[in-house]
């Protein structure tokens, strides 16, 4: 807890010149309290992200995806079975139209390249980045690898 407690301490002195109270005041789990150093006023510092939609648009959006994958998805093609898994997987075919609808744009990146023709050895390593098409922002990054 006390490392917790000076991680924070540390991020708000930067942003507010806050401190953490003492190791004696009782901290909850959902809000810390922020003594300014003057000791003029408390504040309270929440540190537990709020959500970003309401409940819901949550089920709304989670209905309207599951419209999608009922209406435009096809079995086999942009999902299925793998072998020796139990569960259905996402193909690229599936990947790309939730991209579509979701609207990201992607770029590849190849990091590693092994390639011996000679021996039949092969190892790629890939970083896929996905972009907000109308903010041009990254949304999200991944890095996937594969050999022979």
């Amino acid at each position: 807890m006390k490392n917790i407690k000076q991680q924070l301490a540390q991020k708000v002195d930067i942003i507010g010149n806050y401190s953490i109270p003492d190791e004696s005041n009782a901290v909850e789990v959902d809000n810390i309290d922020i003594i300014d150093l003057d000791q003029t006023q408390n504040q309270t510092l929440s540190v537990v992200p709020e959500f970003a939609i309401t409940i819901m648009d949550a089920k709304n959006r989670i209905e309207m995806l599951q419209s999608f994958v009922r209406e435009m998805m096809v079995p086999n093609v942009d999902y299925g079975l793998i072998p020796k898994c139990d569960k259905p997987s996402l193909f690229k075919s599936g990947a790309e139209k939730l991209c579509d609808i979701f609207g990201f744009s992607k770029r590849v990146e190849v990091l590693n390249r092994i390639e011996n023709w000679e021996t039949g050895v092969f190892h790629y390593e890939v970083k896929i980045s996905l972009y907000n098409k109308r903010t041009g922002l990254i949304e999200a990054e991944g890095i996937g690898s594969c050999n022979n």
